[in-house]
């Protein structure tokens, strides 16, 4: 009886087993229920699982298609802390050959504060790609807030990013002075088809805001774990200190003095591209 040279991978999602058949011979492989696999392990909370499903797809770059899971991958790189993580996920995300990721990758380089995945990041997209100037044309002239929200919407099929450098009074965001919140009403969340963020930054050094919990933003798939009001709007509390043990799991830790805000949607939806959605204002808790 001939020796078989296939190995089978297993990959562990929850507890549960899922197989995939890699064959000596390409035409064995099952290409199409090795990829729904990867795609299933992308997917998942593991971090440990999602590395390997990423060094798998870049093993095997053009046999799979986890187009399904490449927002997922998009979430890794961008705000995984672990550098390798970050540079794995990257290099996935090129060979995942996929518009949505091609396009996020060459909106990160004017974001990137690696120098390594920066150059990687040039490397891996148009050497012609010249990326817009981030929106730091606000100016203390702009008093309608409304005007303010276009000028910093920037609308594409692929992305779309609200910047917040003032709150609802045109005055600017300072942790020291004030806490904020920003609330989302009932059928008025992010309408976003991939994912959707909400991260704050530094306004001196540009750099995420070291914090106790460790959190720098409030993403789409957090939903699960934060709370929702009596009338069903979410409100995330922007502010140094904890805003108490009940509220805790909506709070977003600012630093002890000027801060921007950057709303990002994936993939956004039809109602954000003409304009009739937009990210609601930042208010000062009174």
């Amino acid at each position: 009886m001939k020796k078989s040279t296939s190995k089978l991978i297993a990959l562990i999602i929850s507890g549960v087993i899922v197989l995939g058949l890699h064959a000596g011979n390409a035409s064995e492989v099952d290409w199409d229920a090795f990829s729904k696999n990867l795609v299933k392990a992308l997917q998942s909370s593991n971090s440990g699982l999602q590395r390997s499903a990423m060094q798998l797809v870049i093993k095997y770059g053009n046999q799979v298609n986890v187009n399904d899971a490449v927002f997922d991958v998009m979430r890794v790189f961008r705000y995984d802390k672990d550098q390798g993580v970050r540079r794995l996920a990257l290099t996935t995300l090129t060979n995942m050959n996929n518009k949505w990721a091609m396009g996020f990758l060459k909106r990160q380089i004017q974001f990137e504060g690696d120098p390594v995945i920066k150059k990687q990041l040039i490397a891996v997209t148009s050497d012609s790609y010249k990326p817009e100037p981030f929106q730091e044309n606000l100016t203390a002239a702009d008093k309608d807030f409304n005007k303010l929200q276009e000028e910093v919407l920037q609308q594409s099929k692929d992305e779309a990013l609200f910047t917040y450098q003032t709150d609802v009074d045109d005055q600017p965001l300072d942790a020291s002075q004030h806490s904020y919140i920003l609330r989302f009403a009932k059928g008025q969340f992010p309408p976003a088809q991939g994912f959707w963020s909400v991260a704050i930054y530094d306004s001196e050094t540009q750099l995420r805001v070291e914090n106790p919990l460790n959190r720098y933003l409030i993403d789409s798939s957090m939903l699960p774990d934060l709370k929702l009001d009596a009338d069903g709007s979410l409100t995330l509390y922007i502010q140094q200190e904890t805003p108490g043990a009940d509220k805790e799991s909506n709070w977003l830790p600012a630093p002890s003095g000027p801060f921007q805000l950057l709303v990002v949607l994936y993939w956004p939806g039809q109602e954000v591209l003409d304009g009739t959605w937009t990210s609601p204002p930042i208010q000062k808790v009174k």
